[in-house]
């Protein structure tokens, strides 16, 4: 079973709150059915990218990201790779890098940094 979750399922992301929020559970529930269904050999994985150039990204200022969006095929290729042997990935070095620094900062500063990012990509400014 393959789960598709984001980077923001590791932390508030303002403009996109709903969003982002539905992916965290997304996240836990992958990681809890990887362990209760082991012992039937199924295997399940979390997949959490960044940006990636689909649909949903098209309208989106992306030049506000840390990264650009990655496309599809290697977001793809990484899943199917580590199905069977992860429970969970963050394809990309740098999505990866940005995962980690957030859970270096205090999450309230990492709020407000997700917060500038996405408000610029959506246009938006809070009052």
């Amino acid at each position: 079973m393959i789960f598709l979750s984001l980077t923001s399922a590791f932390q508030g992301t303002p403009f996109a709150a709903g969003y982002g929020a539905a992916k965290a559970p997304t996240l836990t529930l992958a990681e809890a059915l990887a362990f209760e269904l082991e012992p039937w050999g199924v295997d399940v994985l979390a997949v959490c990218p960044g940006p990636v150039a689909t649909e949903g990204t098209a309208d989106m200022d992306t030049s506000s990201f840390p990264i650009g969006p990655m496309q599809t095929p290697p977001v793809v290729r990484s899943a199917l790779d580590a199905l069977g042997h992860r429970t969970s990935i963050v394809p990309g070095l740098p999505n990866a890098l940005v995962v980690q620094l957030g859970k270096l900062l205090p999450r309230s500063l990492n709020t407000r940094l997700m917060g500038a990012i996405f408000g610029r990509a959506f246009h938006l400014t809070r009052r």
